[in-house]
């Protein structure tokens, strides 16, 4: 059970919201508790009423609801407000309510085709208010119709400072918005942010700056049974707990001087020679992010449309170490040893940034997933999306893929 504090005296209204509720009128016919709302026995001279309650959505005896449905109410003159939601056999549900008191949200997706009774008790010093719903649940939908995701976030992890939170889509997302007020988000200690969306397929969270180091997040995709738009439905809820923000590192390269500035915590720890991208292969420039590391990785021309064997023309298989991503498209970190001769020198590579071995070792074991990895002055610019990509847009920018805007990271009810 969870408790929605409320001001004495001060109305609080929940706005009249059921996300992803399709063909369920948002208030029904009169319940048998409408009666309780007001208390029939007051007096002109009393000094307080008890509150006034209802239940909006789900509408009573309500039937097809989705399973990812919120109970939404509206409360008026309550200091408590408490939501008990047990399922047919008895077996309670826990939830909370959105920080903004919008709406209760279960806390994990409800079962397909099973019938709920929820009973919301609202309190002040004059008494209290008792309201109940039962509503079912729709069957469950054809597997056909079902979105899985990736979720690039894993329990228990420490993750850079610039680290996105990457939810990506089997199938086209046609009601995006739908899907963003189902990802909830708490940090200690709260931070603005908001989701953008790379095309149809992947959102993405980040902060309005860099994460503090020492941040701990939650995060929840809300989206088991929600309906996505086309006839689609989301498979299953994902979520990721105990996160923590390690350590600000950061690796700024700059192709003017061929040398990588290592910080950490703001402090310089190491300067490094590099080799970048030849000029028929330039590297991006750009404010990317490390995506994967890898210990051992075998690099070949496919990715540039060349066969590995056709040396001729450009076409090559190589072993490297000590790899670490910064685009999708494969340009890394990683340890050159072929190259030392020219590393702060020329550039040779096929885009990546090509440093020693030693130095590359050193960077493997200090880097971590959501490190900066920021490359200058090379002027081909990072095409968006190629990576976790967000960072390289300003503030403004970012926002322009929202579909809700900025949020503050304690304003959404993680369960």
């Amino acid at each position: 059970m969870l408790v929605l504090k409320t001001r004495k005296r001060v109305k609080n209204l929940v706005a009249l919201m059921l996300v992803g509720l399709l063909g369920v009128t948002a208030c029904g016919e009169a319940s048998t508790a409408d009666a309780a709302w007001r208390n029939p026995g007051e007096s002109d001279g009393a000094s307080q009423e008890t509150p006034v309650l209802q239940i909006t959505s789900p509408a009573p005896d309500s039937t097809e609801v989705p399973t990812s449905a919120e109970l939404v109410l509206t409360v008026e003159g309550a200091e408590s407000t408490t939501v008990e939601l047990v399922d047919e056999n008895g077996q309670t549900v826990d939830g909370a309510f959105r920080t903004d008191g919008s709406s209760w949200v279960p806390g994990r997706q409800l079962d397909y085709d099973t019938t709920y009774t929820a009973r919301v008790t609202a309190v002040n010093e004059a008494g209290e208010t008792v309201q109940e719903v039962t509503f079912t649940t729709m069957p469950e939908p054809d597997p056909d119709s079902l979105v899985s995701t990736g979720f690039y976030l894993f329990d228990d992890s420490t993750y850079g400072v610039a680290m996105p939170f990457v939810i990506e889509f089997s199938e086209p997302i046609a009601d995006k918005e739908a899907v963003e007020r189902r990802l909830f988000i708490d940090t200690n200690p709260p931070v603005t942010g908001a989701w953008h969306w790379f095309g149809d397929r992947q959102v993405h969270f980040r902060p309005q700056e860099y994460w503090q180091p020492g941040t701990t997040i939650t995060v929840r995709a809300g989206i088991g049974g929600l309906p996505l738009g086309n006839g689609l439905y989301g498979e299953r809820d994902r979520s990721a707990t105990n996160i923590t923000i390690g350590d600000d590192v950061r690796f700024v390269t700059d192709d003017r001087t061929k040398q990588m500035t290592v910080t950490v915590n703001g402090e310089v720890v190491r300067t490094i020679p590099v080799s970048l991208g030849a000029p028929d292969m330039p590297s991006y420039e750009g404010h990317m992010v490390i995506m994967e590391k890898l210990r051992e990785a075998i690099f070949t021309s496919e990715s540039n449309g060349v066969d590995p064997d056709d040396t001729a023309n450009g076409g090559y298989r190589t072993e490297v170490e000590y790899a670490m991503r910064m685009t999708w498209s494969g340009q890394f970190i990683h340890a050159a040893p072929w190259s030392v001769e020219h590393q702060g020198v020329r550039n040779v590579s096929h885009g990546c940034v090509n440093v020693s071995t030693e130095n590359a070792a050193f960077l493997f074991e200090l880097g971590k997933i959501g490190d900066p990895a920021i490359v200058q002055n090379t002027g081909e610019p990072l095409p968006p999306g190629d990576g976790w990509t967000g960072w390289d847009m300003s503030w403004d920018e970012y926002l322009e893929g929202s579909m809700l805007g900025p949020v503050t990271t304690d304003s959404l009810a993680t369960v």
